[in-house]
């Protein structure tokens, strides 16, 4: 599941949420006879299981996602795990007292705004971002990122072989094409095609797959775009 899709598919989720607010207020916040509350229930209840199913779908790529960063998971990853964390165990009260406890239902609306809440939070730090980001970020360009001084070309080579050693390597073998958690990448601006996308192995689609990866990837958001660059013309010698 690519970066773009799972952004998207956080827009829906935001539907779903303030869906199933809505529905809430017309059962149990408008005068009689100006809502049909058993349709409203029906509603508000396919919802939540749309909601619940599309969550663990998401939660479950996510978790691919953090798996194969390497190093310590940014300060948003986390604060978006536990705003995820967060949603599924006030939804999982909210089942439970709607199910056990009938007395306690005057809680549930309580539940349901934090569930509310939660998945705003969750959503801005995942599609929010990544839709902010991407209008933020300059169109990539070959031509102007591959403008360096001869001077600084070794020198940037081994900028790049350090930070590939750094972010990389771990999931990717720079010697061989053979897999580890990733392809191996010998000779990748040599081939015809990158080895997962299937698209054309130029440098404006590696810059491509490092900012909004081809399925389990994780983005590499923390690097700069000088960053990028060195990766690229490190990737260039290998």
């Amino acid at each position: 599941m690519s970066l773009l899709l799972k952004s998207y598919l956080s827009l829906f989720m935001l539907f779903q949420v303030l869906l199933a607010l809505y529905s809430k207020l017309e059962i149990m916040g408008c005068e009689k006879g100006r809502v049909n509350p058993p349709r409203w229930r029906r509603i508000h209840r396919i919802n939540g299981y749309i909601f619940i199913i599309l969550f663990l779908v998401i939660s479950y790529y996510c978790l691919f996602f953090l798996r194969a960063i390497p190093g310590e998971p940014s300060a948003r990853a986390l604060l978006h795990s536990l705003f995820a964390i967060g949603v599924i165990s006030m939804l999982a009260l909210k089942i439970f007292f709607v199910g056990r406890y009938k007395k306690f239902m005057r809680m549930v609306p309580a539940f349901g705004l934090t569930v509310f809440f939660l998945t705003l939070g969750m959503i801005a730090t995942s599609g929010g971002y990544y839709f902010v980001t991407r209008a933020e970020s300059p169109p990539d360009s070959q031509a102007t990122a591959g403008k360096q001084t001869a001077p600084s070309y070794q020198a940037n080579i081994e900028k790049g072989r350090q930070l590939f050693n750094k972010w990389c390597v771990a999931c990717h073998d720079p010697a061989s094409k053979q897999n580890r958690m990733g392809p191996g990448l010998k000779g990748i601006l040599k081939a015809e095609k990158l080895p997962v996308s299937q698209r054309a192995a130029t440098v404006d689609n590696i810059r491509r797959q490092l900012r909004t990866p081809y399925r389990l990837m994780p983005p590499q958001t923390h690097l700069g775009d000088e960053e990028v660059n060195h990766i690229i013309e490190f990737l260039k010698t290998i």
